[in-house]
């Protein structure tokens, strides 16, 4: 079973060495403001923000109330705007789904470390 398990890492680590294989230098130092309205999960966030550090930019969370209010759709705009620059970097970079194809990376740093 450890054998397993070992076999089951090593691919692991593969795939996510694979995936992160981006253009690192021509985003760095941008940073992503990512508003967020609920409870988020601390684990989630970490993997996101492993993730981001990986791909050469940073990841700054910006809380909201969770009521969804009409503050939070601002703060929410205003992240949004704030983040324009390294949007525009990644699409160009990994084109125009990058944010799918990082999604799946921090979804499976998540379960790898969950």
């Amino acid at each position: 079973m450890f054998i397993g398990l070992t076999i089951m890492s090593c691919s692991t680590a593969s795939k996510i060495s694979k995936q992160s294989n981006h253009n690192k230098s021509s985003c760095k130092d941008l940073v992503w403001y990512n508003f967020i309205g609920g409870k988020p999960d601390k684990y989630y966030l970490e993997s996101a923000k492993k993730v981001a550090e990986r791909w050469g930019f940073k990841i700054v969370y910006e809380l909201g109330s969770g009521a969804n209010s009409e503050e939070d759709k601002q703060r929410n705009a205003i992240s949004e705007k704030k983040s324009r620059v390294l949007f525009e970097c990644l699409e160009k970079t990994i084109g125009e789904n990058w944010k799918s194809k990082f999604n799946e990376e921090v979804e499976t740093e998540y379960r790898n470390n969950n």
